[in-house]
């Protein structure tokens, strides 16, 4: 997500370049991150849906519509194969809608006829932007609430004189704003769809690490038990306790109590980070505009601008972040 921010950071300042570079790294650390895991261990977040749609309107915008094409599709891969089973996202109408409108523009007929076979009746025909038209797009991307803190889940035994603490993070289910976003622009409007949940990778990517996080804890309770064990031996050895051995028992029982007063999860994440993103796509002839974004049920919008210049053949990107 560092590089998704610095990718959005570039392509508001119209430096699409550098704003790809970010975007193909995203993909590369996911490779490299699972191939660290080792056979079995890799999690179910390997490939970014998101991320690849947001290649898709970079090439489109810089005027690469072959690569743009490459990027919806890859997109749309990793939405149907992976999001829509894991986290119950599955392609945006959207997204089919510019696969139809890129696979016409760039001459594929093949792909784009079985493109229209799998989905017809989508308007797709005046989409996205073209100069011959003296149409302009506005693609808006709206990051929404925070993601979800981690919370401790712990379990503690008494066995013979010993206290026993385990400790594992958890995320516990969130309310989370799902609904779509109104895009208006003068005349026209279209509704935001949810392009990436954030919450939820965060979620299954941690019951991912539901093993090692449980290893690692057992391995601190491991060397706190042995700890104890030790600590007990010294007191005895130094007390030359011979019946009762209550000074050396009080010691394991002390230090038992101590490593499960100190036991704690790895509660550490990106508190920052908003729960979802979603995108808004308007087509629109060539002119100046009012621009006004609103969720359902909010009296004041969330967004709003007396004047947003909309130029034919162009698009112009804005990157907005809302509490709701």
């Amino acid at each position: 997500m560092i590089n998704y921010c610095l990718a959005s950071c570039y392509a508001s300042t119209g430096d699409i370049e550098d704003a790809l570079v970010e975007c193909r790294r995203v993909n590369e650390k996911l490779r490299e991150f699972n191939l660290e895991y080792g056979e079995g261990g890799a999690n179910r977040y390997s490939d970014d849906a998101f991320v690849r749609y947001m290649m898709g309107v970079l090439f489109e915008s810089a005027g690469e519509l072959d690569d743009a094409l490459v990027a919806y599709r890859a997109s749309y891969r990793v939405y149907c194969d992976d999001y829509a089973l894991h986290y119950g996202l599955p392609p945006s109408e959207q997204l089919k809608m510019d696969l139809l409108r890129l696979s016409d523009r760039v001459g594929f007929e093949s792909l784009h006829d079985s493109f229209a076979q799998q989905w017809p009746g989508l308007p797709w025909q005046d989409s996205g932007a073209d100069s011959e038209e003296g149409r302009g797009e506005i693609v808006v991307f709206i990051e929404r609430g925070l993601i979800p803190e981690r919370a401790e889940v712990s379990v503690r035994a008494w066995h013979e004189g010993r206290v026993y603490r385990l400790a594992v993070p958890a995320i516990r289910a969130s309310r989370r704003a799902h609904g779509s976003l109104m895009v208006s622009v003068g005349e026209w409007s279209s509704s935001s769809f949810l392009a990436e949940d954030l919450a939820a990778i965060a979620e299954k990517n941690l019951e991912d690490h539901a093993a090692r996080d449980m290893a690692r804890a057992i391995g601190r309770l491991a060397s706190k038990v042995a700890m104890a064990e030790v600590g007990e031996q010294i007191v005895e050895e130094i007390a030359n306790e011979e019946e009762d051995g209550c000074w050396s028992e009080g010691t394991g029982f002390l230090l038992s109590l101590l490593g499960a007063a100190t036991e704690e999860a790895d509660l550490r994440s990106w508190l920052t980070l908003p729960s979802s993103v979603h995108i808004a796509r308007v087509a629109l002839p060539e002119g100046e505009y009012p621009l006004t974004i609103s969720s359902s049920g909010s009296g004041s919008p969330i967004f709003h601008t007396d004047s947003f210049q909309v130029r034919a053949g162009r698009m112009s990107l804005l990157f907005m972040r809302s509490s709701r």
